[in-house]
């Protein structure tokens, strides 16, 4: 999904706050789909709550957040592209799906941010004595 990006920078500041990370592609514009950006705004949650083979992220009231989703769509507004990752550090988990329970702010600022073309990502990792890998892309339901 990322083959080609580079790391531009990691915690970009942008707005209130940073980032994760920062993307570039130095490769053929025509390649890149969605927008056609060559920037992509990185920001990873850490999925600590599962329940029923889903991961639910977050499992408090978040409004830091809340505040990335706000500036994710900013940056999609901007003409770039945008994504938040929810990663389990788990295998147990099938789905992902905001918290509503929890934080339903969150979980409104989530589905609007997805409307505005912020894309939403999931995964599961492999957990090992030797280490932690991604493993899985994982459904979002909203």
């Amino acid at each position: 999904m990322l083959q080609g990006w580079d790391i531009s920078k990691r915690e970009p500041a942008y707005g209130k706050g940073r980032f994760d990370l920062l993307l570039s592609y130095p490769g053929n514009k025509k390649d890149l789909g969605h927008n056609g950006s060559s920037s992509l705004w990185i920001e990873t949650k850490s999925v600590t709550l599962a329940r029923e083979q889903r991961g639910w992220f977050p499992d408090a009231p978040t409004a830091r957040g809340s505040r990335h989703l706000e500036e994710l769509v900013d940056v999609v507004k901007e003409g770039h592209r945008a994504a938040v990752f929810f990663i389990a550090q788990r295998e147990d988990v099938n789905g992902f799906s905001p918290n509503d329970h929890t934080d339903p702010l969150f979980g409104k600022k989530l589905r609007e941010a997805f409307r505005q073309g912020v894309e939403v990502y999931a995964y599961n990792c492999r957990v090992s004595e030797n280490g932690i890998s991604l493993h899985q892309a994982l459904p979002v339901i909203m």
